[in-house]
């Protein structure tokens, strides 16, 4: 088991949980966003100033990076396979597996608020 930390210079850390070792460092190059990494399964999702990092939770090897334009308030959520991003103006999803936009939502002029995932209720 991992535990990841997210340091605000820039690099990531995956530690063992049981020794607190250092098992991997990745450098994101942007100093990262007061958010805390994403995990889910294998993968740990990364909000960068500059745009996003998804890297194996194991050995922090980067799957994708997406680069995105700076936007203090920006949000990111993870649902199922997609990573959706939230921004001024725009709702994205990409695929978690290999960063491909599936879909992007035009909200121009309507504002936004952070991104929630919920599951329509069973009938």
């Amino acid at each position: 088991m991992s535990v990841v930390v997210a340091l605000t210079r820039g690099a990531v850390v995956g530690l063992d949980a049981a020794t607190g070792a250092e098992r991997w460092r990745h450098d994101v190059g942007a100093v990262l966003d007061p958010k805390r990494p994403i995990v889910v399964g294998d993968v740990v999702v990364v909000e960068a100033a500059l745009g996003l990092t998804v890297l194996e939770r194991t050995s922090g090897r980067v799957r994708w990076q997406l680069k995105l334009v700076r936007d203090d308030d920006r949000d990111v959520a993870v649902v199922e396979d997609l990573v959706v991003i939230g921004s001024r103006g725009e709702v994205q999803a990409h695929g978690l597996d290999d960063g491909q936009q599936r879909w992007a939502a035009p909200l121009q002029g309507l504002g936004y608020w952070p991104v929630a995932i919920g599951r329509p209720p069973a009938v």
